[in-house]
């Protein structure tokens, strides 16, 4: 029993070194959630290994009991066999049978006190073994305190964390609300610039009609708004194939020859158009 306490012991703050060591090993090769995890990990394996130290320690207690109790019971049988022996009647075959007796109850004697030395020797290592696991049971508990610690740490950011994020929600609710002013100013001056714009173009019909005539302002109208129709019209028609292809549409709908490119290398100053300019500058200035 001895030794296997020893053994149960020396586990114990194997595993106890083991997770001390856990948040030390790698280390400086990892960031914050790693370190975080390892905490955790640590407090866990340091819970389970409080757990079974608690365990081992009642087991060890209760074979203390189970030993004191053993040891009390022959030592209670041989005082009554004793009394027995001195209190008896006895007659020739008694007194001659006594030294026997005698010699086997002071045999038992020896062999109970040896027992009981074994015994006292392995209470006594296991009283050693019970205040390591004190020992190590303490350490446990502050770890547990240290988490408990951490969590109440965890609670009132978790609160910073509402309280900012009511924060946020007031200041993204007065964002919205000086969105909403400036797309009002935004249509308020939609609409005057609108109604400037049908004031001077009635103005200017006045002014059309007093110089052309009615009847042709009316055909400039009918054709300003047909074309002003069809523009809308293959606007809506082509704007979803322009957004879904982008710069390639135009350049398989426009000819070969007339893209911005193209038209560019044509009348961009290189050193052959420079020529070409030159050549006809001096021409035009020997024929004046």
């Amino acid at each position: 029993m001895s030794v296997i306490s020893a053994n149960v012991a020396a586990q114990i703050r194997v595993c106890e070194q083991t997770i001390h060591q856990i948040r030390h090993i790698g280390r400086k090769k990892e960031g914050v959630l790693d370190d975080e995890f390892r905490q955790n990990m640590q407090r866990n394996l340091a819970s389970q290994l409080q757990h079974l130290s608690k365990r081992c320690r009642e087991l060890q207690k209760a074979y203390m009991t189970q030993l004191k109790s053993r040891k009390e019971a022959p030592s209670a049988a041989a005082a009554a066999a004793a009394a027995e022996d001195s209190g008896g009647y006895g007659g020739p075959a008694l007194s001659s049978a006594a030294p026997v007796q005698m010699q086997q109850q002071l045999n038992e004697l020896d062999e109970m006190e040896a027992i009981a030395a074994q015994r006292s020797s392995d209470i006594a290592q296991i009283a050693s073994s019970v205040v390591e696991l004190n020992r190590i049971f303490r350490d446990l508990a502050e770890l547990v305190i240290d988490q408990g610690t951490i969590l109440d740490r965890i609670d009132h950011n978790t609160e910073k964390i509402y309280q900012r994020s009511d924060e946020a929600k007031g200041q993204l609710h007065q964002a919205v609300t000086r969105k909403k002013e400036s797309d009002t100013r935004a249509w308020r001056c939609l609409l005057a610039w609108g109604a400037a714009d049908v004031i001077l173009i009635i103005v200017l019909l006045v002014k059309y009609q007093l110089k052309y005539g009615l009847k042709n302002v009316l055909i400039f109208l009918v054709i300003a708004a047909v074309l002003i129709t069809g523009c809308y019209c293959g606007l809506k028609q082509y704007r979803p194939k322009v957004i879904a292809e982008g710069p390639a549409y135009f350049e398989r709908i426009i000819p070969e020859g007339y893209r911005p490119e193209d038209l560019w290398k044509k009348i961009r100053p290189g050193p052959m158009n420079t020529a070409k300019m030159g050549m006809s500058a001096m021409r035009g200035g020997a024929a004046a």
